[in-house]
C-alpha cells in the first residue's frame, strides 16, 4: 500500500521534484499544492500518511499551516516533515511546534524516499 504524501510548497520546481522523486520509488502517492489554504481545504477529502512542508510560503508560512492542521482532529497525529532551505538552528523550532523533523534544501530527489520514511 502507497504511502500518501501530502506536499506544500509554493514553489513548482520543488513540487515537481519532490513529487517525481517519491513517486518513483514506487511507495509513494503524492498530491502536491503549492500554499497552505490550499493543504487544509485537501485533507477535508484526503488524508495523507505524511505531510512535506515548506518554511517560507506567502500568506500562510509553513509553520502556520502546520499550526492549522494540527487543530484538525485527523490530522492531529500525521508526521510532518519541513523541507528548509533556513538550515540546521531552525530544525528544534520546527520540531518545537509539532514537526517531527526536517530536511535541508536542497535535496537530494532520489534519496528523499528514503529520507522521510524514517518520520514515518
Amino acid at each position: 500500500m502507497a504511502i500518501k504524501a501530502l506536499h506544500v510548497d509554493d514553489d513548482e520546481d520543488i513540487g515537481f521534484l519532490v513529487q517525481m522523486g517519491l513517486e518513483m520509488s514506487g511507495d509513494y502517492e503524492v498530491r502536491w499544492v503549492d500554499s497552505g489554504k490550499e493543504a487544509l481545504d485537501v485533507v477535508e477529502e484526503w488524508v495523507p500518511n505524511l505531510i512535506i512542508l515548506d518554511v517560507m510560503m506567502p500568506e500562510m508560512d509553513g509553520p502556520t499551516t502546520l499550526k492549522m492542521l494540527r487543530k484538525k482532529a485527523r490530522m492531529a497525529d500525521v508526521p510532518v516533515v519541513f523541507l528548509t532551505a533556513k538550515g540546521e538552528r531552525e530544525f528544534d523550532y520546527l520540531r518545537s511546534i509539532g514537526a517531527q523533523g526536517a530536511i535541508n534544501k536542497p535535496f537530494n530527489p532520489t534519496a528523499l524516499a528514503e529520507q522521510l520514511k524514517a518520520y514515518i
